[in-house]
This record gives C-alpha cells, structure tokens and sequence, in this order.
C-alpha cells in the first residue's frame, strides 16, 4: 500500500509545501509501470517521485525511511532513496519517519537514520531529526544525533 499526501497551507499568509509519504517503493522498472506482488505485477500505480515533480518545490517532506530490506524492493524506500526523492521533488528538508516507532526490518533500529544523515551528507541536503514529539523551528533547527545515546 501507498500513498502520498500533499498539503498546500497558508500560515500567517506565508504558504508553506508539504510533501507526506506513506509507503512505496522506488523501482524505475516497477514504479514507471505496475506494482509487484507475489512474483507477479499488480495494481498499476504512477512513479511517486515522477508524478508529483509538477507540485515541485516543497518546503518540506516527511518520508518513511524504516523497515526496508534489498530483497522487498517494491514495498519501501531506503534511505539514499528517500535522499534521491528529496532532491527530485526539490524539498528543501526532509524529516524521516517511520523508524523510530517499531522494528519491522531486519536491520538495525537506528540503521536507517545513520544511513539517510550518510546519503544526505553526500548529497548536501538537509535532514531534520527530531526527538519524537519534539517541537522545532525549520529555520534555527540544529541536528543533535540524539538516538547515539540509545544504540
């Protein structure tokens, strides 16, 4: 299942572009074309990332990163592809979701963070990460790394 959310809201007149992420994969072989389920193609659905760049910029996007394995390719993006996308769309945050909740994948809990603050380093882009239920402020937001301390 997938879906993608995006919010166009208007603070203070100031208009902000959130782009929300639920799961899917990025595949160009399956995304420009069907689904993929049970060694069989399914459910055609559009590439994500190709038929939301008309709603490019964002100001912000909020994409699941967690419970990914390289042999479920068509069910959840990893990382570096989150990164990709992020750039793609042209957001210019990301906040990763969906992996300090519950261990789903077979790696490590905090493995998906540390891999997307590698992959965005790389890239130059900017992350935000947040404690869970932290209260930020986009433009003096400082990354702490606070999930080292529970390792």
């Amino acid at each position: 299942m997938w879906i993608i959310i995006i919010v166009v809201s208007t603070i203070f007149a100031i208009s902000y572009r959130f782009y929300l992420s639920k799961s899917f994969a990025y595949n160009d072989e399956i995304l420009h074309s069907k689904n993929y389920n049970n060694g069989k193609f399914v459910n055609s659905i559009p590439n994500p990332n190709f038929s939301f760049k008309k709603y490019a910029p964002f100001n912000i996007s909020f994409m699941k990163i967690g419970a990914y394995d390289e042999t479920w390719p068509y069910i959840q993006i990893n990382p570096e592809e989150a990164i990709q996308i992020q750039r793609e769309i042209k957001a210019d945050v990301l906040v990763p979701t969906h992996w300090t909740t519950f261990d789903l994948g077979l790696h490590s809990w905090y493995e998906p963070i540390e891999r997307l603050i590698d992959a965005s380093n790389s890239k130059g882009t900017k992350v935000l990460t947040p404690k869970v239920g932290e209260i930020v402020n986009l433009k003096q937001y400082e990354n702490k790394y606070w999930w080292k301390e529970f390792k």
